[in-house]
């Protein structure tokens, strides 16, 4: 359906076509075994499917290019893996689809686009414009990782020659741009499989009032036989709800505009970046009634009730306010080695503090990496980043004032590039966490390549299975889903 739908888009450019046109797919799925059954409620396999159908199409005015992304993904009901109860979530999603041309001397892009900041790779700290697509975690693709928004780039040449050029760049984003996140219903979701679930049977057995105590058992009860029946479908449509509460109401509240100054002098890139935008991440916010019932762990007497009613009325709600952005990006060349170094600082930041608060404060990040070119079947990439939070709330959750990471990934490939070996390691030194995943690549036609790959996630705590547990948790954002070691077997079809 996906092919044929971009097939059908480029045909009648096609007649006017002054180049090559391209038309083609992929379709990848992944099959991820968790190594250990920890929890009753895990899912204990999945199967991620990640489609993409695209197509280039020059033209005398510019270049077309369409695309078009699905995402599939099957998981065990539980801990027990039985293949006549796979539970599933769909999705499909307009990818980069866009017009780049010139009107004069100004490059323009226009359309459902991408535009990256930044030259690190591993751990970006500028990279702002795009939102993230972090519903599958580390097990999604790199080149799906980004999500496309609305938004017009023109970009002009301000001075200098051929060699020593800078150029001005300006983005805006009618609708701005925000993460893709599941909060619920799968293991990388932030409320795991079984946490409602369980937190509703702990409820139900709360004391209280003993006027009310048998009637709010039994409605609590009943909530948690619906909460049961909610299928993984059913949770992505809420996460989708949840999300759109950040958005404004106004046609142009959700307007954004981005600057960019780009220097290239000679081995040495520069480029100074400004944004004026709401942030991506939507951050959950737990009403405060609700979170003092969930402590105190009493069922509400009769002069409660009512204020925790309208409590329940508001729930969860998303924090997504406006800020400034500044950013500076360098890259330089020496040989083998590349180097790069970014900096940036952002006005305002919602963070997530126990029992899903949210406190807001400036930051500051700031990154560097070094990459080692060998040959083009050998290279090393270590990268390091850092950030500060300004005015950092002392009740903090899965992050701390000071933040820091460090990740290496490498790749040695063989037999004419036909079988490649990739290493990659992601260190927090902050909390003392480690991601580890190697991966083994073998690609016997230029359509087919084959994939396994171990992913062992550790962590001095174990990682939090029940929401009381989960909500004050000591562990940084690896410790949180230490219990997804998996084995992963990947197919991808290419044409």
């Amino acid at each position: 359906m996906i092919v044929g739908l971009i097939t059908a888009l480029a045909m009648p450019l096609a007649f006017g076509d002054t180049g090559a046109s391209e038309v083609g797919f992929t379709v990848a799925p992944k099959l991820v075994v968790d190594l250990q059954a920890d929890y009753a409620d895990e899912h204990r396999a999945e199967v991620w499917t990640h489609l993409r159908a695209w197509a280039r199409v020059p033209t005398g005015s510019g270049v077309w290019r369409f695309e078009a992304r699905g995402l599939g993904l099957a998981q065990s009901a539980d801990s027990e893996v039985r293949f006549n109860q796979f539970e599933s979530i769909r999705s499909v999603s307009l990818g980069e689809t866009q017009w780049d041309g010139s009107l004069g001397n100004t490059q323009l892009s226009i359309g459902h686009r991408i535009e990256t900041w930044g030259s690190m790779y591993l751990l970006n700290s500028v990279d702002i414009l795009n939102g993230r697509d972090l519903r599958a975690g580390p097990l999604t693709p790199l080149e799906v990782s980004r999500v496309p928004t609305p938004m017009l780039t023109a970009s002009r040449r301000i001075g200098g020659n051929e060699r020593h050029s800078t150029r001005a760049e300006v983005s805006v984003l009618p609708i701005g741009a925000w993460d893709n996140v599941f909060i619920v219903g799968t293991d990388w979701s932030l409320i795991k499989p079984g946490m409602v679930n369980g937190l509703v049977r702990e409820i139900s057995a709360w004391e209280g009032d003993p006027l009310t105590e048998s009637f709010l058992q039994d409605s609590i009860t009943a909530v948690g036989t619906i909460a049961e029946d909610f299928s993984p479908q059913t949770g992505n449509e809420l996460s989708q709800l949840l999300r759109a509460q950040g958005a404004a109401p106004g046609p142009t509240d959700d307007l954004e505009l981005a600057v960019r100054l780009r220097s290239n002098l000679g081995r040495h890139d520069i480029s100074l970046m400004g944004a004026w935008m709401k942030v991506r991440q939507a951050t959950p916010s737990l009403d405060p009634v609700l979170v003092e019932a969930l402590k105190a762990q009493m069922l509400p007497n009769l002069s409660e009730q009512s204020e925790l009613l309208s409590a329940l009325e508001e729930g969860i709600q998303v924090v997504r306010p406006r800020t400034w952005f500044v950013a500076i990006d360098w890259a330089a060349w020496a040989g083998p080695l590349s180097l790069r170094a970014e900096g940036a600082w952002q006005q305002i930041q919602p963070f997530s503090t126990d029992w899903l608060g949210v406190t807001e404060s400036p930051f500051i990040r700031t990154g560097a990496g070094v990459e080692w070119i060998h040959s083009t079947n050998l290279g090393l990439m270590v990268e390091g980043k850092w950030q500060r939070i300004l005015n950092p709330s002392p009740e903090l959750w899965l992050t701390q004032p000071d933040h820091f990471q460090v990740a290496m990934a490498g790749r040695l490939s063989i037999l004419a590039d036909r079988l490649q070996f990739q290493p990659a390691v992601l260190w927090d030194p902050t909390f003392a966490e480690w991601m580890i995943q190697p991966n083994l690549s073998w690609r016997p036609r230029d359509s087919l390549k084959l994939d396994m790959a171990l992913l062992l996630l550790m962590a001095p705590s174990s990682a939090p299975q029940a929401f009381v547990e989960a909500m004050d948790t000591s562990v940084g954002p690896l410790g949180y889903v230490a219990d997804n070691d998996s084995l992963i077997v990947s197919v991808t079809w290419i044409q």
